[in-house]
């Protein structure tokens, strides 16, 4: 099957997942489906994929969010530098230390805010500013799963561009 062909196919299964029209079989073949092409896409990227993490919840894409964060009772609204449904990057002004937990809302688009909790996994300084990863720890299923839909739609824009 040809890539184009592919996609076509994938693109079907990602429609239907997002009116939630899949029966459990089409449901393990669509998420084989994301874990393939957040396979390949990471490759392209030179990425390497952790050892027993699906690639679906490893791939991130470079889109601006709104994001708000609150470490220690401080509220702060940034804007996100990529998005996966592992976790997030952002530039962050405040000295905070790798290791420390905030909650976060996550803005996506058309949608409710996803919240939850995230751990900063890594901060490099980065033009006057520091740069931000943030692995989440804390989000619910139905958020993480939003989350994990709109990185595939925005992979799916880049490949149609």
């Amino acid at each position: 099957m040809r890539l184009s062909e592919w996609l076509a196919a994938f693109r079907i299964l990602h429609k239907k997942a997002h009116e939630n029209a899949l029966d459990e079989a089409q449901r393990a073949l669509y998420l084989a489906h994301r874990d393939e092409l957040a396979r390949a896409m990471m490759a392209a990227q030179r990425l390497a994929l952790p050892p027993g993490r699906p690639p679906r919840q490893e791939l991130r894409v470079a889109r601006a969010l709104q994001l708000d964060l609150t470490l220690a009772k401080e509220p702060m609204r940034l804007t996100t530098l990529d998005v996966g449904s592992g976790g997030f990057a952002t530039l962050v002004d405040r000295n905070m230390n790798v290791g420390d937990v905030i909650d976060f809302s996550l803005r996506l688009p058309g949608q409710s805010p996803a919240t939850g909790k995230a751990r900063v996994v890594d901060l490099k300084a980065q033009n006057g500013r520091i740069r931000g990863c943030f692995a989440f720890t804390q989000v619910p299923d139905p958020d993480r799963e939003r989350i994990e839909m709109f990185v595939f739609d925005a992979t799916l824009d880049v490949l149609s561009a």
